[in-house]
């Protein structure tokens, strides 16, 4: 089957406003687990929606990458690969969304996760910076979706959506104002 042609002259409005549908409900899912249930309720409803969240998370990161590219190059790849969709943009953006993943991803409330993974086989080759978290998750769309058929999958791009937006509303701040206010702070 051929690849089909990147798309031209869409609205990177109309596809923010679509990557944020997505980014709510993510955030949604993630924030349905009461803080104040017992520890092993919370485990259970984590081991629930850990997967669907994930997927979630790497379908609004592929929105959101479609949204720069459209500004930039105003062309919207038919690919999901979030490393291939990261190398078509250009070098100043690139060097943008390393710097607040560089923040991010050393924040506190990551190393948990970030140490647990390490414990998993072959956890040990588990690295922070961005270019490897893409590696990793590159095709995350699809391996999370079809996780049964995988032995193991290395997610670090759960909260990047955020990373992502937050380079877009610096480009556009007026877009903010122009979606309806979301319930959840999609700024975490």
């Amino acid at each position: 089957m051929a690849k089909k042609s990147p798309k031209k002259g869409l609205d990177p409005l109309k596809i923010f406003k679509h990557a944020t549908g997505f980014h709510q409900s993510y955030l949604r899912i993630l924030n349905s687990i009461p803080s104040d249930a017992p520890q092993e309720i919370k485990e259970q409803d984590v081991g629930l929606i850990s997967m669907p969240t994930m997927a979630l998370s790497a379908f609004t990161s592929e929105l959101y990458f479609k949204c720069l590219l459209c500004v930039e190059i105003d062309e919207v790849p038919n690919e999901h690969n979030l490393k291939f969709l990261f190398g078509l943009l250009k070098n100043e953006t690139k060097r943008e969304i390393d710097d607040l993943w560089d923040i991010d991803i050393r924040q506190p409330h990551r190393q948990p996760m970030i140490e647990y993974m390490r414990t998993l086989p072959k956890g040990d080759k588990v690295k922070l910076d961005l270019r490897y978290a893409l590696d990793v998750g590159a095709d995350s769309f699809m391996d999370l979706r079809y996780f049964y058929e995988r032995e193991q999958v290395y997610f670090l791009l759960t909260d990047f959506p955020t990373i992502l937006r937050k380079v877009i509303l610096r480009r556009f701040p007026g877009w903010e104002s122009a979606l309806p206010k979301p319930s959840i702070d999609l700024t975490r």
